[in-house]
């Protein structure tokens, strides 16, 4: 069962599915500077259309969705969603009732223990911050490692998080500080607690000819209701979702729609939208693959990027064999062009990787493309600081303060009043400095 998230951006490659449509509908309370309600569209795993409740406006984002569907489309669309944001809303309220988190507390610490007053500000990002920087194709691609989590956060989370945002990041994350990150540090109160409730649901074509759907629910980026489109009925993912369940499946009627939409409806549509959009959707690009590493003492990370379709397998190779341990496979992230990267870091001491026969193995597309780990095809942008400039500005500090020391010995001795207690403080400075230079 595909699991929700808030936001549930996060790329999902399923299995053998050579096309594929995804809706993830998403309902917030508590985050003033976030939209109530946002609404995005999937084909292939690309943006293809977005609502919030801020623009109340939907968008397509493909050219080829106007010239075939027309402009009244996202009028369409637009209408549709204009009342989901209330609904999310009410539901939002009901799950509350239900969790029994209507109550005041002093802290948002309901998931994972996780106090929000203890979040460093700087591993975090604004939604609006983020929309102005970027469009909003790549926002939902990167961004939504952010936001999919600012619920379940904790020190896990966060950390996989600032590594996914040092790599999409137009600059490195330890240089930078996103503004009004404040928005993380709501006291809870009867208005300002996190919540949120969403709906993931799509179809799926698969390269043996079969097809697939799914709909699911989620509370506080949780597993709420699923369609077990087998017996056509709902499950519950918790006892607060029983009494949804119980009522959706009195009649049977709600789960024979839904089943019938994804089988059918669903079906028809992402097969219309391919072959709209085949010369897009259908292209095969090779990856484009680098070694990189920032220092030489970090580990080295095999980063691709470029390729499209999306399906891509990152391996890396020791003497020859398979060589699974110490190994982080990143998030798979979409590109402004409508391309993919991905990065897998070898996490292994450089003297190991140099006395070894370390290889980085891509295959997309039925083509593998093999870089051996080597220092001269390493990337970096790390430039070791002369040391020449170091031992010149060591001598010329020296310098001033033994001349610091010279002039202070003849103020004294001008005004009579030498203290010996001070000098001896100084030169012992002199001498511990001497020291720290001797060991650069």
């Amino acid at each position: 069962m595909k699991s929700v998230v808030l936001l549930v951006i996060c790329l999902h490659i399923a299995s053998g599915a050579i096309h594929s449509w995804k809706a993830y509908y998403t309902g917030t309370t508590g985050l003033s500077q976030f939209p109530e309600f946002v609404a995005l569209n999937l084909i292939d795993d690309q943006l293809m259309g977005y609502f919030d409740s801020q623009t109340n406006r939907f968008k397509s984002q493909f050219k080829w969705m106007e010239d075939n569907l027309g402009k009244d489309y996202d009028d369409q669309q637009t209408n549709v969603l204009q009342g989901y944001p209330a609904t999310f809303k009410n539901n939002i309220k009901v799950a509350m009732d239900r969790f029994n988190q209507t109550q005041v507390s002093s802290r948002c610490e309901r998931l994972s223990g996780f106090d929000w007053t203890l979040c460093d500000e700087s591993l975090l990002i604004v939604w609006r911050v983020f929309v102005c920087r970027r469009d909003c194709r790549c926002f939902c691609f990167s961004e939504e490692l952010i936001v999919k989590r600012l619920i379940a956060a904790d020190e896990r989370t966060l950390a996989s998080v600032t590594q996914t945002l040092s790599r999409v990041s137009d600059k490195p994350l330890e240089s930078r500080r996103f503004r009004s990150t404040t928005i993380l540090r709501h006291q809870c109160d009867l208005t300002s607690c996190v919540h949120s409730f969403q709906q993931m649901y799509g179809c799926e074509l698969h390269d043996d000819g079969t097809k697939g759907g799914y709909s699911q629910y989620g509370y506080d980026g949780e597993d709420f209701l699923s369609l077990d489109k087998s017996s056509l009925t709902w499950t519950a993912a918790n006892p607060q979702a029983v009494i949804t369940k119980v009522k959706w499946d009195s009649t049977g009627a709600f789960a024979k729609s839904e089943t019938n939409y994804l089988e059918n409806i669903c079906i028809e549509w992402l097969q219309k939208y391919v072959r709209y959009g085949k010369d897009t959707l259908e292209r095969k690009v090779s990856p484009q693959v680098s070694l990189l590493q920032k220092d030489p003492l970090s580990p080295v990370t095999c980063h691709t990027t470029g390729f499209y379709p999306s399906g891509v397998t990152i391996t890396w190779q020791k003497n020859g064999q398979d060589h699974d341990e110490d190994v982080d496979l990143g998030e798979l992230i979409i590109n402004e062009d409508g391309t993919f990267q991905r990065a897998s870091t070898l996490n292994v001491k450089p003297e190991e990787w140099k006395n070894n026969k370390f290889s980085c193995v891509v295959e997309h597309q039925g083509k593998t493309i093999r870089e051996i780990l080597t220092e001269d095809k390493i990337k970096t942008n790390y430039a070791p600081f002369p040391i020449g400039i170091i031992i010149g500005v060591v001598v010329a500090v020296l310098l001033l303060i033994v001349i610091g020391v010279a002039g202070y010995k003849v103020y004294q001795k001008k005004k009579g009043e030498r203290d010996s207690d001070n000098i001896i403080i100084t030169l012992d400075y002199i001498t511990c400095f001497k020291h720290l230079c001797a060991n650069i």
